[in-house]
């Protein structure tokens, strides 16, 4: 929720605890907004010190003057009283009590009394109260009292201003005068001002400053200054919150294996980004013709965030373990911002659910996958491959869930599978001499391109020629091991289009619906 929402929410029910990993920017956002609303507010401060313990602060700003201070809180609670008979029961007043983000103070012993006594003392009279925390947690017994609420993350705006107030104030500092708002934006070039706010997503201020601090640099160039950005930093901070959910893996794009195919499906993804429409691919198919590769290529082709997300490792053993899990994972792939989510093995994972025959926690975690994916509102592009999609949810295959769902059958053409040689050739550095397989033999033969890399890697291994390993059994098709599986994978196919531009011969394979980009 943002503050309006929040204080709206106050105005109707009177007491509310308000998480955020900012306290101290709530408290600033509440002076703010009830300036705006014509309101007072009334800011409560705990200062713990060695010497004197708590004491309480109040004040109608969190830089002004103290209009109230005492150590009792049984004091602060008669005070608090006080204001809310003088403004009246429905008096334009705000009253904020602040825990900072390292404190216990709500579930300590004299923090327990408070509340419990504010509680009861002010239960039954409408005032506008609000707990703010990191983590809000008022007494046992008392939380009846009390309505929950979640300050969202810095918005675009905040960012922007935080981010001009930052570089003024540092340049200001280094060079001896003063820039304008047009000056910085100028400086930094419009279109990185706007990838700097974007990365800035999912930060709270002072993550999003520290890490733009990092990100750049002033210097005078031809007797002006200008500033050096390297937004690499930028994206390192974000990866930090990747790292902290075990569902979710980074994937850095250093050492891929080339991609040969799936023209049709890079096509459509390039389009996604370029019209700013990016839902995903859902690629299903035989197995081993390169579906996680196309994703980690795709990665390297954008160079943006890109995670692998185990649906799996979401589960715990512990009762709402699970759904919180799901929920964390999401947040944290929404506040990447613009970013690649890969998911393998979509049909093993979901396998279950919606038909009744998975758990109830089962149904309920991926029923929150299955809402984020139909209504996330970030520009994260997710691609989620599958064997056979006969074991997805239909609602999972209904138009408009992704950009598109392309089926994955065998390279089309001969010259694919010359690629596909030469490109495990040339990474296993395999002598000429061992190389003395026709291509053709392995597009008649349909072999996957993990068939042909792990071709190649024996060849190297026992220094074979190729049709000796081929001759020998050490590598057998799928296709010719199990031509049923192949089929059923084909018979679910029928009505989607190819991941390859070339629609592959009646003759040799089924045809599939024509899709022109």
């Amino acid at each position: 929720m943002d503050i309006r929402e929040i204080l709206r929410l106050v105005e109707r029910v009177g007491l509310v605890a308000l998480q955020t990993l900012e306290p101290d920017r709530a408290m600033r956002l509440i002076e703010e907004q009830a300036v705006q609303n014509d309101k007072k507010p009334y800011l409560v401060f705990p200062v713990v010190s060695q010497e004197e313990g708590v004491r309480f602060v109040v004040k109608n700003s969190v830089d002004g003057k103290n209009l109230f201070e005492t150590p009792d809180p049984l004091e602060l609670v008669s005070f608090l009283k006080k204001v809310v008979e003088e403004e009246g029961e429905h008096g334009n007043y705000y009253i904020a009590i602040y825990q900072p983000p390292e404190g216990d103070f709500f579930t300590g012993i004299e923090g327990t009394a408070f509340v419990s006594t504010l509680a009861t003392e002010l239960s039954d009279r409408f005032h506008h109260l609000l707990l703010v925390s990191s983590n809000p947690r008022p007494p046992e017994g008392f939380r009846r009292y009390f309505h929950f609420a979640k300050l969202n993350l810095p918005s675009e705006e905040e960012r922007k201003f935080a981010l001009l107030e930052f570089l003024a104030a540092s340049l200001e500092v280094k060079w001896g005068r003063t820039f304008s708002q047009e000056e910085l934006v100028e400086m930094l070039g419009e279109e990185t001002f706007a990838k700097l706010i974007q990365l800035g997503k999912g930060l709270t201020l002072k993550e999003f400053t520290d890490a733009v601090a990092l990100s750049i640099a002033s210097e005078e160039r031809g007797g002006k200054v200008g500033l050096k950005v390297n937004l690499r930093k930028m994206v390192e901070v974000k990866e930090n919150l990747v790292r902290q959910n075990p569902a979710l893996e980074l994937f850095h794009p250093k050492d891929v294996d080339p991609l040969v195919g799936f023209e049709r499906a890079v096509a459509i993804a390039e389009k996604a980004f370029e019209k700013g429409v990016q839902k995903g691919i859902l690629l299903f198919g035989i197995p081993g013709i390169g579906k996680s590769l196309f994703a980690k290529n795709l990665a390297k082709r954008f160079d943006i965030p890109t995670v692998f997300f185990d649906l799996g490792k979401v589960f715990g053993q512990y009762v709402g373990e699970s759904e919180r899990k799901m929920d964390e994972a999401l947040k944290t792939i929404d506040e990447l911002g613009e970013c690649i989510v890969v998911i393998d093995e979509l049909d093993k994972a979901l396998s279950g659910f919606g038909t009744g025959e998975g758990s109830g926690v089962t149904d309920r975690v991926f029923g929150k996958f299955h809402t984020w994916l139909q209504d996330r509102k970030s520009p994260s592009f997710v691609v989620a491959t599958a064997n056979d999609i006969s074991h997805l949810p239909a609602s999972l295959l209904r138009a408009g869930r992704w950009n598109a769902t392309l089926f994955v059958d065998y390279y089309p053409t001969a010259q694919h599978y010359k690629q596909l040689l030469e490109v495990y050739t040339r990474k296993y550095n395999l002598p000429s001499e061992l190389i003395d397989v026709d291509p053709l033999t392995l597009y008649r033969r349909k072999f996957s391109g993990a068939e042909i890399a792990d071709l190649v890697e024996k060849s190297y291994l026992f220094d074979k020629p190729l049709s000796q390993i081929l001759e020998e059994g050490w590598v057998v098709p799928l296709s010719e091991a199990e031509p049923k599986k192949i089929e059923n994978y084909r018979k679910s196919a029928s009505r989607y289009p190819s991941a390859h531009t070339q629609t592959q011969s009646r003759k040799e394979n089924r045809p599939h619906r024509k899709l022109v980009l």
